[in-house]
């Protein structure tokens, strides 16, 4: 979610919630809600070599998401997507069927060997050479 932006406030700040609320746009944080549940699985972050991609057909109140986990030298690629998951367009019911998303591609991204990969890049320097230590 590239560009996506959050703004985070006091929830007991009423005010400032309802200038903050048309801001809030749902197809985006659907996706968002998503490719999120679908990291904090995988333990992912900036330096783990993750990739998702997330589309909502507001229409149809759909979501399909692809994601994939490559090894640091490109030679293993575990891909896994689903397609059209009911997603509602709303807050109150789509985010909960959004983070369902996620967590089914997770899932079948772990199938398709992707702990195997996160935890070879986990233990790896992720091809950084460590300053030399300073000893006196």
């Amino acid at each position: 979610s590239q560009g996506a932006l959050a703004v985070v406030c006091r929830s007991t700040d009423k005010r400032m919630m309802s200038l903050f609320l048309p801001l809030n746009h749902v197809p985006t944080r659907l996706r968002t809600t998503a490719e999120r549940a679908l990291l904090r699985s995988l333990e992912g972050g900036c330096k783990v070599p993750i990739a998702v991609k997330t589309d909502y057909d507001s229409a149809k109140q759909t979501m399909t998401m692809q994601g994939w986990v490559v090894s640091l030298d490109g030679q293993k690629v575990c891909h896994a997507t689903v397609t059209d998951a009911p997603v509602p367009l709303s807050l109150e019911k789509g985010l909960e069927a959004a983070k369902a998303v996620g967590l089914t591609v997770a899932e079948a991204l772990r199938k398709e060997g992707a702990e195997a990969i996160l935890a070879a890049c986990r233990g790896d320097n992720m091809g950084h050479t460590p300053p030399p230590s300073k000893t006196k």
